[in-house]
């Protein structure tokens, strides 16, 4: 736990050091966007590749769909 802490940190005082280099940061936003996306596919793929996930699919749907009044108008 503390080795993620640290590394917060060390993101953290690096990033307020670079913040006043506005080229760094349109190019970290990019690669930000780019990582996401990558994060994303492998979650799909992860998903995608384990049966009892794709096999409830359909449970997990109306599971879904049910919890979705509860949430949005409470």
């Amino acid at each position: 736990m503390i080795t993620v802490i640290l590394i917060m940190l060390v993101g953290i005082v690096v990033g307020i050091w670079l913040r006043t280099k506005p080229k760094f940061v349109l190019v970290n936003d990019k690669l930000i966007t780019y990582a996401i996306y990558l994060l994303l596919l492998l979650l799909g793929i992860s998903i995608g590749s384990n049966k009892i996930i794709v096999a409830n699919l359909p449970i997990l749907g109306v599971k879904a769909f049910g919890y979705y009044p509860w949430c949005c108008f409470w």
